[in-house]
């Protein structure tokens, strides 16, 4: 399996078209200048010397010794065996709340920037488990199937807005419904659901939906974003950020509803947090809390004696830009 080690020096292959794009707009520059000097046929006849072929091959020569030098900074490696590791942990599925009323900002900068915030401080305080995120406003949807790759959970979780949703209104009962058929009826004794929400649930499903899953065997914890004291909805318009007004024209204020989510938590046996006790202490408590869930055994085969291979880039780039420098711009004359 090929990997790079440094793969955020791949960045700088950017540089690559840059240059060719340069190189190509100060030719068309050099011919549109010579075009009105005098006749093209005539000047190829005053400058013997100019090779515009060769200067092209040139910069191929200079392009390619750059993307090799770049490839070998990052580092290419090749995983010539795999070997079994032993793992416990159990499948967790993270549900985060992207309904309009998450944009409030009761909780600075935002209720939802805060949640991200949460989750991947969550993710970071995680080993072993097979982690899923789940996004859910009026309708659910998985974001990311159950992985261990928590880079790529990372990525995901730092991506969630609310224009993802694709109606309005929230729904935390159809959330639980489709997390419970995301962790399949193979697992029912190792699996646990954190739900980051404000608690306003409109279609008031929560509660049963969360005893029909506890049934199943899943156990689900809540979060809490927002104040008792609540915030209004900014939204964007032409003519910059105004609040959201209901039918009379009043600002919508929405407010935390704890009640609704410590309901929806104990009937499946989970337990409560706020956001607002700090980071620290809402993931130290919340992994407590899961790691109280009895673990299952996984076994995993990656890579592992990775090879590096970029010393042969190096001197083949360094070899084509030995070639390009010996290359004259110009034509020998015989």
């Amino acid at each position: 399996m090929l990997r790079f080690e440094h793969s955020e020096y791949l960045l700088a292959l950017a540089a690559i078209p840059l240059m060719a794009g340069l190189y190509a707009l100060s030719q068309h520059v050099r011919r549109r200048a010579l075009k009105r000097f005098g006749d093209p046929a005539l000047l190829e006849r005053l400058m013997p010397g100019y090779a515009p072929r060769r200067n092209r091959f040139k910069l191929i020569l200079l392009l390619l010794s750059l993307t090799l030098l770049i490839l070998s900074w990052a580092n290419p490696q090749w995983g010539s065996k795999r070997e079994k590791v032993q793992r416990k942990g159990i499948d967790l599925l993270i549900a985060i709340d992207i309904s309009e009323s998450m944009l409030a900002q009761d909780l600075s900068p935002s209720r939802l920037e805060r949640v991200k915030k949460f989750a991947v401080d969550l993710v970071n305080r995680s080993e072993g488990d097979n982690i899923g995120v789940l996004l859910f406003s009026c309708n659910s949807f998985l974001q990311s199937p159950f992985t261990t790759d928590y880079n790529f959970l990372r990525m995901f979780l730092e991506s969630a807005e609310t224009g993802m949703a694709s109606s309005v209104g929230t729904n935390i009962g159809a959330a639980i419904e489709m997390a419970g058929e995301t962790f399949g009826e193979d697992n029912r004794n190792h699996k646990a659901l954190v739900i980051f929400s404000d608690g306003e649930d409109h279609e008031a499903q929560g509660v049963e939906a969360a005893e029909a899953a506890a049934e199943n065997g899943l156990i689900v914890m809540t979060i809490g974003a927002g104040t008792p004291e609540g915030g209004f909805i900014p939204v964007s318009t032409s003519f910059g950020t105004e609040y959201k007004r209901d039918a009379s024209g009043s600002p919508v204020r929405t407010r935390l509803d704890e009640s609704t989510l410590r309901q929806i938590a104990k009937a499946a046996n989970g337990a409560y947090f706020n956001i607002a006790s700090g980071s620290e202490a809402v993931v130290s408590g919340l992994r407590e809390r899961i790691d109280r869930i009895e673990k299952r055994s996984f076994e995993d085969r990656p890579f592992s004696d990775y090879q590096s291979y970029f010393q042969y880039l190096i001197g083949l780039g360094l070899l084509l830009l030995a070639t390009e420098f010996l290359i004259a711009f110009r034509r020998t004359e015989e």
